[in-house]
């Protein structure tokens, strides 16, 4: 899949200085906030993150998100 995002090129330098990888830290966000309101399980992110469910759970709680 390709999703596309259209930011200008000065926001573009601001926000890859903060987050590097801006394609990893769309995606990273998308699946957070699909989590926090409900629309994923932890099973479905560990899966798309190719880690265990353990590996997710941890990942999510060093994002700052409490489980369900």
């Amino acid at each position: 899949m390709h999703v596309e995002i259209n930011i200008p090129p000065a926001a573009e330098d601001v926000l890859r200085q903060e987050w590097g990888d801006l394609n990893q830290a769309a995606t990273e966000a998308l699946l957070i906030e699909s989590y926090r309101a409900g629309k994923i399980s932890v099973g479905f992110l560990a899966e798309t993150l190719g880690v265990s469910r353990w590996e997710a759970e941890r990942w999510l709680g060093r994002r700052g998100v409490s489980g369900r």
